[in-house]
């Protein structure tokens, strides 16, 4: 077998392993036949956790690439030396440089994995040859994803491998011979070194001791000029650590420039403690923790730089970055004003503040800061980005393939901006393979990124190329072994191949990891697997990208703790992956009208508070001045968030439009919810925490829904915000305590006893079904806003909406069938209607304005004037 055939083997049987396929005892034995010797004697393995190439040097197993194997791979066991291999580093930081970093004069040691030196690659005639013991490699997976640098030590120390015996080495091993100098070559020796040992002690004391010594003395003694320099000319002493820093900044620069982003982070670690008070540092650090997906590390670093330095123009651009591809365009826009403030011939600082107006959908002010950006430096790779991602958004297709090209010209090593452009072309420009060879290259600088070969067999599919998709797709599960989209992927490219029964398992799986999957329940349905009760998924339709709003990203999938599949990657600039459900097909179930009326507020300067029939019929206006509608259990009533000047707070209402009353203490009450039986209701608050709203938290209270509370109700549960009660009494929250933060949802009794979590992925706007057997909530996990739904105790989350444009505010049908939500689709915002399942998705009736905006008069820190921050309710 050629290298290749072995590598596509290794990743088939870790697949087959991953679904139960295969045990793991068929595993090791199949493993053994993928082991080689080379023309120098040492046995090559692939790795069990990362399928990476190692070799034994007679001490330990080290990484490396083989050659070719010369000769057919032996199939009969044969046995590895007896040592437990250690833990050797990935690779030397030096091996990682490039060659002027390594041959410049570094003035500092190299920090990160520490240098190991190999032992020889011969094995002495006498040296014991058994293998290390094997681990239960199912077992293990089962309970741990482990990360790349986890996966590889792994590799080292549980080695798939069985007991068997091989023949020593038979290579001489010749000691180096001794040299013997002659006595006056050691005389001669001895008078050189001291004379440099002289020279070395008079630097140092002419250096170190005020006033230069020996160096006046001699300028005395011969009548030269004196040696010491004046105050005023001595130049300002660097604080201890200044080299160091400055190289430490520059290598780790040069690592990333390079997608070498683990040494490079490396770098930033180490300067953060050289000068743990260096704004610049942790800018440096935000810009990596970025360009490989982990989102709100690179926020939380970028904040830090911030707040070291208020006037760092380079780690307010970091953040907007940062801020920007979390999802969070206000905050972004913010930050960015502010560098630019700071330093406004900054083009970074503009490409990025344009690509937070672009989230924002301020198309207009995008454009001029890109516009600004390029002015300033036409080499600059984010001001041509930013300028690509607006040409993609306006449909110019020409100038957006020049813009990224000219990005992947500028910075042809880091992978995330070839990731981008197949994103570009496969998504928008209806080009996959094109898309495939940019994908490509962004595995080839940077394999540790499972999303690059979910996109490349995305793209392998579009093409009709199963072959080569199942192996992309086999090594996205290799590496994420709880991804669903990897096992959705790797089942259709074997349904496509027609090999039906290597598919099930990997579509059951799918399920299993995240149910409700349609892509994966279509491929069964294709097979015939379903169960006799199960209705036929919908029909998968060709998704037909749209313009996204602005390019984000999503936190690396190893990063995330999901609980069991990680949602379709989305990333800066790209949309999902997954199909997008839209209307119906053949065999699709018919659709169920909506019935019912919703309530819903709109902005056009002041919030408006309407009801209307669930097709937008008979809308009629129920309060001026009012956000966050719900209904009570029998429809009669509404609790809603009044701004009305002397009665700002919680109101209730009649559904009619009469009785209005407010029943809530405070200004700052927002987003009600009823309890069950309709006597009491639960709401979020800022009130009562000091003078300055911008510093204080979010706690969520229980108060009477029948009158006014004569004080402040006590906090329920401190830091949390968004809460709603459900047919079951308990009462799902968002965790945490402000709107910037990321946070995912908890349950917690009526009494406020029994808190579980529920995500652990950035989420709000929590929905529960009508039975509370399951909860829909917002996420910008997959680095756009999106709807989500999961089991209300606990698991993993099944993402419902995948387009491009932002979705959010679900709500339940009265049923239970159905789930109604707000969209931005086609740049208008209106209510859409989808089954619990995704499908179906169809718009009912436009908002007719905006659903949030800021109050005239109010700060922009008073809650509720961003649109996740709004409810919608269906009775």
């Amino acid at each position: 077998m050629t290298l290749a055939q072995m590598e596509s083997r290794f990743f088939e049987l870790k697949g087959k392993l991953t679904v139960g396929q295969i045990a793991d005892d068929d595993f090791k034995r199949e493993m053994e036949k993928l082991r080689f010797q080379d023309p120098q004697g040492r046995w090559w393995m692939l790795g069990a956790q990362s399928g990476r190439w190692y070799f034994y040097d007679g001490a330990r197993w080290q990484l490396g690439q083989p050659a070719e194997p010369s000769a057919p791979v032996p199939t009969t066991p044969v046995s590895l030396p007896e040592e437990r291999p250690s833990a050797a580093p990935l690779t030397t930081l030096q091996n990682q440089l490039p060659s002027t970093a390594v041959t410049s004069g570094l003035n500092v040691p190299f920090y990160g994995p520490a240098r190991h030196d190999s032992s020889p690659d011969v094995t002495p005639a006498s040296s014991p040859v058994t293998p290390p013991q094997v681990v239960n490699q199912a077992a293990h997976s089962a309970i741990h994803n482990p990360t790349l640098a986890e996966r590889v030590r792994e590799d080292l120390t549980h080695v798939h491998l069985p007991a068997v015996h091989v023949p020593p080495l038979q290579l001489p091993h010749t000691p180096a011979p001794i040299r013997r100098y002659p006595p006056n070559a050691i005389l001669i020796g001895a008078v050189l070194i001291g004379l440099v040992l002289v020279a070395v002690m008079w630097l140092a004391v002419d250096n170190v001791v005020p006033g230069k010594p020996i160096s006046s003395f001699l300028a005395k003694t011969f009548g030269g000029a004196s040696a010491v320099t004046s105050p005023a000319a001595r130049p300002t002493a660097l604080p201890a650590g200044a080299n160091n820093l400055a190289n430490l900044l520059r290598v780790g620069d040069e690592l990333v420039s390079k997608s070498q982003f683990e040494p490079g982070i490396a770098q930033y670690q180490t300067a953060s403690k050289v000068a743990p008070s260096e704004a610049n540092v942790y800018a440096h650090w935000a810009r990596a923790l970025a360009l490989t997906g982990r989102i709100q590390e690179a926020v939380n670093t970028a904040q830090r730089a911030t707040h070291l330095d208020a006037n760092s123009a380079n780690a307010f651009a970091e953040l907007t970055r940062a801020q920007a591809w979390s999802g969070q365009a206000p905050a972004a826009i913010t930050a960015g004003e502010k560098a630019i403030a700071l330093d406004p011939k900054s083009p970074t600082a503009h490409a990025f503040l344009a690509e937070a107006y672009l989230r924002a959908g301020r198309q207009d002010d995008a454009s001029k800061e890109s516009d600004a950006a390029l002015g300033l430096d036409d080499s600059n790779v984010d001001a041509h980005r930013a300028a690509g991602w607006l040409a993609v958004v306006g449909g110019r297709k020409e100038e957006a393939i020049g813009e990224w090209q000219r990005v992947v010209t500028l910075a042809p090593e880091i992978f995330f901006y070839h990731f981008e452009f197949g994103q570009v072309y496969g998504a928008y420009l209806n080009d996959p393979a094109n898309a495939t060879t940019e994908y490509q290259k962004a595995i080839d600088l940077y394999p540790s990124y499972v999303p690059s070969y979910l996109a490349l067999g995305r793209s392998y599919l579009s093409q009709n190329q199963p072959a080569p998709a199942i192996l992309q797709f086999q090594k996205a599960v290799t590496f994420d072994p709880n991804s669903s989209e990897a096992y959705t992927g790797l089942g259709l490219a074997f349904q496509k191949s027609d090999r039906c029964s290597q598919a099930i398992p990997y579509l059951q799986k799918a399920i299993a990891l995240s149910g409700g999957l349609n892509e994966a329940a279509r491929g069964l349905a294709d097979c015939g697997a379903l169960a006799k009760d199960q209705p036929t998924p919908p029909a998968l339709l060709a998704p037909t990208p749209g313009l996204i709003a602005v390019p984000t990203a999503i936190a690396q999938s190893t990063v995330v703790p999901l609980a069991a599949s990680s949602p379709s990657p989305i990333k800066p600039g790209a949309p999902t992956s997954k199909t997008t459900l839209t209307g119906t097909a053949k065999g699709t179930p018919p659709l169920v009208a909506a019935s019912g009326r919703l309530a819903f507020s709109v902005f056009d300067g002041q919030y408006h508070l309407y009801i209307a029939n669930a097709d937008g019929s008979n809308r009629k206006l129920v309060a001026d001045l009012g956000m966050d509608p719900e209904f009570s259990a029998d429809g009669s009533q509404l609790l809603y968030s009044s701004w009305t000047n002397d009665a700002r707070g919680i109101h209730r209402i009649a559904a009619n439009g009469s009785s209005d009353s407010q029943v809530s203490q405070r200004n700052e009450d927002v987003l009600p919810s009823w309890s069950p039986d309709g006597s009491r209701y639960v709401y979020a608050t800022r009130a009562g925490l000091g003078s300055d709203i911008t510093k204080r938290a979010y706690s969520i209270r229980v108060a009477d829904a029948s009158s006014k509370a004569t004080q402040d109700p006590p906090p329920f549960v401190e830091r949390a915000q968004y809460p709603n009660w459900g047919s079951n009494d308990k009462i799902v929250f968002r965790d945490c305590g402000f709107p910037t933060d990321t946070c995912g949802l908890s349950v917690v009794n009526s009494d406020g006893s029994g808190k579980t979590e529920v995500t652990n992925i950035n989420s709000t706007a929590p929905a529960w079904s009508p039975d509370a057997s399951r909860v829909a909530f917002t996420s910008d996990y997959g680095g756009n806003w999106d709807i989500y739904i999961i089991n209300a105790s606990g698991g993993s989350p099944s993402r419902l909406t995948t387009d491009a444009a932002e979705d959010g505010l679900p709500t339940f049908s009265p049923d239970g069938k159905q789930i109604a939500f707000l969209s931005h689709r086609g740049g208008i915002w209106a209510i859409w209607v989808m089954g619990i399942d995704g499908s179906n998705q169809r718009k009912l009736f436009d908002l007719g304005g905006a659903p949030a905006g800021t109050v005239p008069g109010s700060t922009s820190a008073q809650p509720g004037q961003v649109w996740y921050e709004q409810k919608i309710s269906w009775r």
